[in-house]
């Protein structure tokens, strides 16, 4: 494709995608093969729990409900302050929405139906931001900034770090998670007090895989390479899972956990996760079996029926966008699980099993 930047990417299903390549916006309809330009002009987007695809950057936010096709204002603009058009997607894993200009925030907790204007004053805008639950979350800056909220984005307390140019963010706990250039991370034990430094495991968008729990991610290797790299282990290890002569800046994972893509300049890659995952050196459960849960569809308590075994297991819970909202250890003999799902909204969840040797995973509709 032209030699311009691929700056997001964003799937709503295995087949249909959307990338912005420079600020031209494009759609794919099969799995990457071939992109298509649009009429939209824009610097971010972001895919709704419902599927609905936004668009941000342009002359002003809009929503589409039709793959694409017809796009509609999603913000009023009389509670957008001047020049504060935001240009930052967020999405909470209760599936409530938190964009970013560059003193002020929007957030809506009905799926984007009505918005509530936050003055942050940051005086700048986060390159990435990430949520952990509903209150607690973690954002970074190009020039130096870290900052955390505790209170779902009504305040930001900002700090300084002592690296620039930082485009990631991602934590597993409010102890453990990490920010990131296109090439480094920098690892925090402490909920951000401490970094240290971590050669050659940086990327852009972290993204955790609902199959199987695993951390995705594009980075920037020496020689200006691209790599596509993995871990099962909440980021303590990482597995390159694959290599292009050119230097990636984005990635997505389609919410089926099937392909991960990546985006550079002027080139989209495909990456096929099952045969990329089969093919590697990297350990292995020894095999999958299928689950069972009652009900499905469920309004709030579900059970899950597990294999009887001889070792803990654990039970995690995400949502389609691969953020872990839960998990649950699980002692040895016990066959079966009852999980709350009353305190999320409507969709379609993934629930996945991890014993010694065995795993599983089962999806279920929340009514």
């Amino acid at each position: 494709i032209e030699r311009t930047l691929v700056r997001a990417i964003a799937f709503e299903s295995e087949d249909i995608g959307y990338a912005i390549f420079g600020n031209q916006l494009k759609k794919t309809t099969d799995s990457g093969n071939t992109w298509t330009n649009t009429s939209q002009f824009c610097t971010n987007l972001g895919i709704l729990q419902n599927g609905s695809l936004v668009i941000l950057g342009g002359s002003k936010p809009l929503i589409s409900t039709d793959s694409g096709v017809s796009f509609s204002e999603w913000i009023p603009a009389e509670i957008m302050p001047q020049s504060e058009k935001p240009t930052l997607f967020g999405q909470k894993p209760n599936g409530d929405i938190y964009l970013m200009s560059t003193n002020y925030a929007y957030l809506s907790t009905d799926g984007g139906m009505n918005f509530t204007a936050i003055q942050t004053d940051l005086d700048f805008i986060p390159t990435d931001i990430f949520f952990l639950d509903a209150s607690t979350g973690y954002g970074v800056g190009r020039s130096k900034q870290f900052i955390v909220t505790t209170d779902g984005g009504q305040s930001w307390t900002e700090t300084s770090v002592d690296w620039n140019n930082m485009v990631s963010v991602f934590f597993t706990d409010k102890d453990n998670g990490w920010i990131s250039n296109g090439s480094t991370r920098f690892v925090t034990m402490d909920g951000g007090q401490t970094w240290v430094p971590r050669a050659v495991q940086g990327g852009y968008d972290f993204t955790r895989n609902p199959e199987d729990g695993s951390i995705l991610a594009s980075r920037w290797g020496s020689g200006n390479n691209g790599i596509l790299q993995r871990s099962t282990d909440d980021g303590t290890t990482w597995t390159p899972l694959a290599k292009n002569c050119f230097s990636y800046r984005s990635g997505a994972l389609t919410p089926g956990g099937k392909y991960f893509f990546s985006g550079g300049s002027g080139f989209i890659v495909r990456h096929d996760l099952d045969k990329l995952i089969t093919s590697s050196s990297e350990p292995r459960h020894n095999h999958s079996i299928p689950l069972t849960i009652s009900p499905n569809p469920a309004k709030d308590i579900i059970t899950l029926h597990i294999p009887n075994t001889d070792f803990r297991s654990r039970i995690e819970l995400f949502n389609l966008s691969g953020q872990r909202l839960n998990s649950v250890i699980i002692s040895s003999g016990q066959s079966t699980i009852d999980i709350n799902l009353a305190s999320y909204p409507a969709g379609l969840y993934m629930i996945r099993w991890l014993s010694r040797d065995t795993n599983g995973v089962v999806r279920v509709i929340k009514q």
